[in-house]
């Protein structure tokens, strides 16, 4: 990819090596210069110790996904270039410290153990890898050192100090002994070098409505936009972060984060903070969820409005813990045990996740039903740029409550009251004349239990008239690309980022026009209620069509099917525990006749 429009950059080496935290600060520092950045981490189920890599895809447009092949690897141990070798082409170059490496390749030799030992750590030598990096690729010393001061700045003047001389001495190194490689890794392909104060022309300037950051922090964000005031769970891999990112902002926002004893604990706190009408949720992945599912029955019983973040990894039993699946889509719609109605969202990137969890507030709020909102490891963890972030797009909307007037004014108050939207007035603990049962039994409509048939009819049909009006305001699945293509892309969630790009990478490709196929692409996100029209009318009008999903089974082609009748027999599947990289989508492309 060298001296095109986007080079990828991988960090490898063990933990402890400080991976993520370089690879990162090389990723802040080209996001806040202007280009599109995606960054993708892994790591394996180790309390120490194991291969880590962080990888940097950085363009002058906006990117979304992980390519396979790789232009820079930095590789701290040996073990780096004999896991990714495979991945370097003729133009690639891997940085190293005296390593046994590829004899194809562009070899940077240098000695970054004893450029570190001059700053007085050792343990800098990550750092003054980014040196090297940053002349290869066209940016002045100054623009690392922005990055630096935001990140070690209060960490006092020494620890400044010692990673800016790391960097310099990297930096330096590359300049003196290999500048003829930079004209091919420069980004800017050709341009003049970026330096502390200059932005790249090519693509939007980063400001204060754009951000860096991965779907956790986004969602994290999006929860205290939403003004969700308890979050409760039980740490568990790659849902994790959320709950540190809450926990450090609860005092700045008059918010309670509570780390329970289990699964089963967390969800129970949060439906009784939700009971008293405290915007609440919780968090997990799929193992984690599974514990949840019988208070996730009491929250469809009592009808209490509770969002519950699940993000997925690749199952079952634990699985791999830190590696990334679509596996749960089944599960989440058909958890627990009897029929109810819920609302399942599973956002496609950071940006979308920032948004999609306030909507998920307002709705389990309007309609009184959990929201299970649906991600996994590849948009939990990986670092995607956001731009033109509203703060104030969607609003607040407290929907459902009965007020203390009214409530002086009614006789007998009756929370499940039986009405023509299936929705009740809600009234919460403390006011006056609003007194009621909140029962795990099936009850009448004060909250009594009862096992009388006709009830119980009522009362299940109750709860169902919701899903009517649901499937009218839930927004439906989004078309990207040609209207009229001769292929149609089918996928949810995650699988955004490397469809948009590989349909956009694909468009570019130098063959003849006639052997070139026009892409489009279905994203379903709201995926329960399922709106079937839309995506029976999509789909019963497209030429050919091609699932793609990071599951074994197909696990939205069966609800498809299910729910149109229409079957999808082209799938690309996935369940390696790794996402789908661009290439892979590409050569699906190239291949379909």
């Amino acid at each position: 990819m060298g001296n095109k429009h986007e080079i990828a950059i991988k960090i490898g080496g063990e933990a402890g090596f400080g991976i993520k935290t370089a690879g990162l600060s090389l990723a802040r520092t080209l996001f806040n210069k202007g280009f599109g950045v995606f960054g993708y981490s892994e790591y394996p189920s180790l309390i120490r110790g194991g291969h880590n890599t962080y990888q940097i895809n950085v363009a002058n447009r906006k990117i979304m996904s992980a390519t396979v092949n790789i232009d820079i690897l930095v590789a701290l141990n040996q073990e780096t270039i004999e896991l990714h070798a495979a991945e370097l082409g003729k133009n690639s170059v891997i940085i190293h410290d005296g390593l046994k490496t590829k004899s194809d390749v562009k070899n940077i030799d240098i000695p970054l153990m004893e450029l570190a030992s001059k700053t007085g750590n050792e343990l800098a030598r990550n750092t003054v890898s980014l040196g090297a990096v940053a002349y290869l690729i066209g940016f002045e010393e100054s623009a690392m050192n922005e990055e630096l001061t935001e990140k070690f700045g209060t960490k006092g003047k020494k620890v400044l100090n010692m990673n800016k001389e790391a960097v310099r001495l990297g930096y330096n190194f590359i300049k003196n002994n290999y500048s003829s490689l930079i004209s091919h890794y420069s980004l800017l392909s050709g341009k003049t070098k970026i330096s502390g104060d200059k932005k790249v022309e090519e693509y939007k300037e980063a400001s204060a409505n754009t951000h860096l950051m991965t779907a956790n922090e986004a969602v994290a964000d999006g929860m205290i936009q939403a003004g969700c005031k308890l979050y409760s769970a039980y740490p568990m891999t790659p849902a994790t972060s959320i709950m540190h990112i809450l926990a450090a902002k609860q005092r700045e926002y008059n918010l309670v984060v509570h780390q329970a004893e289990d699964e089963i604990s967390a969800i129970g706190v949060a439906l009784g903070a939700a009971t008293t009408g405290v915007r609440s949720a919780t968090g997990t992945s799929g193992g984690g969820f599974a514990l949840m599912t019988e208070n996730l029955g009491l929250a469809a019983m009592t009808e209490t409005p509770v969002v519950i973040i699940n993000s997925q990894r690749p199952a079952p039993a634990t699985g791999l813990p830190t590696w990334t699946e679509q596996g749960d889509l089944q599960f989440m719609i058909r958890a627990a045990h009897g029929e109810f109605p819920r609302i399942v969202i599973a956002p496609g990137d950071a940006q979308e996740a920032y948004y999609m969890v306030q909507d998920g507030f307002n709705l389990a709020e309007k309609f009184q039903v959990p929201v299970i909102f649906l991600m996994d490891k590849i948009i939990s963890e990986s670092d995607f740029s956001l731009y033109d972030i509203e703060t104030n797009k969607i609003q607040i909307k407290r929907k459902g409550f009965i007020d203390d007037n009214e409530l002086e004014r009614i006789e007998n108050y009756k929370r499940y009251e039986l009405t023509s939207t299936g929705i009740s007035r809600r009234a919460v603990p403390c006011q006056v004349n609003g007194t009621h049962i909140i029962n795990s039994d099936e009850h009448d409509e004060y909250g009594f239990s009862t096992e009388r048939s006709e009830m119980r009819t009522k009362m299940v049909d109750k709860r169902f008239k919701k899903v009517k009006l649901m499937e009218t305001e839930i927004p439906e699945p989004i078309m990207y690309g040609d209207v009229n293509a001769d292929l149609t892309i089918v996928g949810w969630g995650s699988v955004k980022g490397a469809v948009i790009d590989a349909i956009e990478e694909y468009k570019n490709i130098k063959i003849r026009e006639y052997k070139k196929k026009s892409v489009n692409f279905l994203h379903i996100v709201y995926l329960w209620p399922f709106q079937s029209k839309r995506v029976k009318a999509v789909l019963s009008g497209a030429r050919n069509i091609l699932l793609v999903e990071n599951n074994k089974t197909g696990q939205l082609g069966e609800l498809i099917r299910q729910e149109t009748g229409i079957e999808i027999k082209n799938k690309f599947l996935k369940y390696d525990g790794r996402p789908f990289f661009r290439e892979e989508i590409i050569n699906k492309i190239e291949a379909f006749k």
